[in-house]
């Protein structure tokens, strides 16, 4: 069984793709810079310990940098092209950091660079094994 590719041939379909990869790029610089936390939005639904909070934050990170870096993937697919774009997805986590200790409200962290970096090499990991086949039933050749 091949794996899905992101689309090539047909130039709306690559430029859906990026797109979609933008927009969680500009959710992620969004949900950083932002005084939101994940505690003010799970509070309708339940409440968190601060440890609970600590983990749940760390865990958005692992996933939020990972998908950027899986969707990505797929799309460029060579070796060097994706070091590119996991070296941009970490320095960006780094700048991201940096900027939250600047504008006050949030806190600057080296165990959230940590955190992105994992992330990325999480989603460089998953778009290079056979996993990568689940998007199989949403692209079709």
């Amino acid at each position: 069984m091949e794996p899905v590719r992101a689309p090539k041939s047909n130039f709306l379909a690559r430029l859906r793709w990026l797109i979609l990869g933008g927009m969680l790029l500009v959710f992620i610089v969004y949900f950083s810079l932002t005084p939101i936390s994940i505690e003010l939005m799970v509070a309708p639904a339940f409440t968190l310990t601060p440890r609970q909070g600590y983990w749940v934050r760390k865990i958005g990170h692992v996933i939020a940098y990972a998908a950027l870096m899986f969707w990505l993937g797929r799309r460029y697919e060579a070796f060097a092209t994706r070091r590119t774009i996991a070296l941009g997805l970490v320095a960006s986590g780094i700048v991201l950091e940096i900027a939250q200790g600047l504008i006050g409200y949030r806190h600057f962290r080296f165990s959230d660079m940590a955190i992105n970096a994992a992330g990325v090499v999480l989603g460089w990991a998953l778009v290079s094994s056979p996993t990568q086949n689940f998007l199989r039933k949403f692209f079709r050749r």
